[in-house]
């Protein structure tokens, strides 16, 4: 499952959802990860220039 996943604030702010720091966006995907792959689900990081799925309210 791709979890999409911030470089730097100048990416959040390009690409995020909304205004905040991206480590808090960054924190919540590791946290979503951990509890996936705790369930068996394989996870996987990638950048919204690196072909992360778009979803309602994301910038790409």
């Amino acid at each position: 499952m791709p979890i999409t996943y911030y470089r730097d604030q100048v990416m959040y702010d390009e690409f995020g959802r909304g205004p905040g720091p991206y480590g808090q966006a960054n924190a919540n995907a590791r946290a979503m990860a951990y509890e996936l792959e705790r369930r068996g689900i394989k996870v996987e990081f990638r950048y919204p220039s690196d072909g992360a799925v778009s979803t309602p309210g994301s910038r790409y």
